[in-house]
């Protein structure tokens, strides 16, 4: 598995890019500015750089001129994507020091196989994978201490995920959703579920020390027996103080104003985040303040203990300690869990792979306010994070994307306008399991006939569903698909998001 560092590519473009990566075995990252760029693949944190020519601040020429002067980086593979497909432009990044040069759209398939050529040479790191389950997280991170191990360890559960860095068997990074450092490895530490993958690198050579960027500072590394002593102590104190946790659905409230003095022993915990937050919104449960993401989990949680077991915080109505998450609730996760999995089920079934599955839904102008609205009909979106995200980036105006892990497998799911959309419809439709098209108008014809196209010649048996709600819009979707095998015709607005995602999923051949 090879490294692959994104810089500063159009975003649902590198969104596209990321999963075809992870689906080829790689990893990646994306940044946006040269500079970190440049710290990353001077600390030898990628194995391959792709970027693109429009940069901020820095001129890509001026960027890969700068690689080229570190010894560090000097042969660092780097691929160049630009808009400018002139042969002057394409000589003068050749001559800067580019390896090679697309320009845009590309096809990332191509992509892939230029990466692939570009890696061909290096041997590829020995991977460890397995089950939680089988193989507990604590006992992975002692088999990493003792074994010294340099790489990477991702950690992947049905609703999060976690990575770690490590360097001769100690943790010099972490993350987990949205926390980073000790508080991500303790959240990580804290996963009983899921599988893992351990990616070997290459070991530091003994004595030789990692560069450092003006102005950055190198990580501190994360001593591995310290953060599993220290889990165990919150495990062990909050088995003490069992009586006094509340349900993880129990609303609560502040029954006072001032905060008690905090013990020795407890001040890492976020206990004056909590007692705020609980003074700010009374009612707010147990599980919105262990997924609001300002601290490990099991550490908010044994704050809130703790809080309790002072008296300072009790659930709005004790009858509620007892009572699940109401059926709303649950229903509306079930759901939306049920139709993912349906698309990544039938997409599987058709010969897909799901590790990553993109799908498309696209608008033309008359029909997008009513497309554009559909992420916000999945009931509670506002706690799902994909969901969130989604709809704050549709609701103003432009497209975006979310992506959904299950058990099977992860879906992307792409929305965007269908005007200024020609470089995604190059990139992604060949390689969707489905594509949703709505049009409102006989508008934007060359681009609709090529979704079409692009989409029918592709492999697989992919779904692709025309929605034409106007008669003009009907007129044209018949010629359209006339001598189509994997389109069909709607002339029903889809009214759910759940109900697109039923739409696009492909059949077995």
């Amino acid at each position: 598995m090879a490294k692959v560092l994104l810089l500063a590519l159009d975003p649902v473009f590198a969104a596209v890019i990321e999963d075809r990566l992870l689906v080829s075995g790689h990893s990646s990252t994306l940044v946006a500015e040269p500079v970190v760029a440049v710290s990353i693949c001077t600390e030898g944190q990628a194995d391959v750089l792709v970027m693109s020519m429009a940069l901020p601040g820095v001129s890509g020429l001026e960027t890969i001129r700068q690689l080229r002067q570190q010894t560090e980086t000097s042969s660092l593979p780097i691929v160049v994507l630009s808009a400018n497909d002139d042969s002057a432009s394409r000589i003068e990044a050749l001559r800067a020091g580019a390896e090679d040069y697309l320009s845009l759209p590309c096809d990332p398939e191509e992509l892939l196989l230029r990466l692939d050529r570009l890696l061909g040479k290096k041997s590829a790191p020995p991977v460890l994978k397995g089950d939680l389950t089988s193989h507990p997280i604590w006992e992975l991170l002692q088999y990493i201490q003792q074994s010294a191990k340099t790489g990477d360890l991702r950690i992947s559960g049905s609703k999060s995920s976690g990575r770690l860095q490590l360097q001769r068997g100690r943790v010099i990074a972490a993350r987990w959703e949205k926390l980073h450092g000790r508080d991500a490895m303790l959240a990580i530490i804290g996963m009983k579920e899921g599988r893992f993958q351990l990616t070997s690198g290459q070991p530091a050579v003994a004595g030789q020390a990692r560069p450092v960027v003006a102005g950055q500072t190198q990580p501190e590394g994360l001593q591995i027996t310290e953060m599993l002593m220290q889990a165990a102590w919150i495990e062990d104190q909050l088995a003490k103080r069992r009586r006094y946790s509340p349900a993880t659905s129990a609303p609560l409230e502040r029954l006072i104003n001032s905060l008690p003095t905090i013990e020795e022993a407890f001040r890492f915990l976020p206990i004056e985040a909590v007692f705020e937050r609980l003074g700010q919104e009374r009612g707010l449960r147990l599980y919105d303040l262990m997924t609001a993401g300002f601290a490990a989990p099991e550490k908010i949680r044994l704050a809130v203990t703790w809080l309790a077991e002072l008296g300072v915080v009790s659930p709005v109505d004790e009858s509620l300690s007892q009572q699940a998450m109401s059926t709303t609730e649950i229903s509306s996760s079930v759901v939306l869990d049920v139709a993912v999995n349906s698309l990544l089920s039938a997409a599987r079934n058709a010969g897909f792979d799901v590790t990553a599955l993109p799908c498309l839904l696209l608008a033309d102008p008359g029909a997008w306010p009513e497309l554009q609205q559909l992420p916000a009909s999945v009931p509670g979106f506002l706690r799902n994070d994909a969901l969130r995200a989604l709809v704050e980036q549709t609701q103003q105006g432009r497209g975006g994307s979310a992506t959904f892990k299950t058990d099977l497998g992860k879906l992307s799911l792409h929305v965007q306008p269908l005007s200024g959309a020609r470089q995604l419809v190059e990139a992604i439709v060949p390689v969707c399991a489905g594509v949703l098209l709505w049009l409102d108008s006989a508008e934007e014809m060359e681009l609709v006939k090529r979704v079409i196209e692009r989409l029918e010649g592709s492999s697989g048996p992919a779904a692709g569903m025309l929605v034409a709600c106007t008669p003009a819009a009907q007129k044209a979707a018949a010629e359209l698909t006339a001598k189509t095998q994997k389109w069909k015709v709607s002339t029903h607005a889809p009214r759910s998001l759940l109900g697109v995602m039923r739409l696009l999923q492909p059949r077995a051949n």
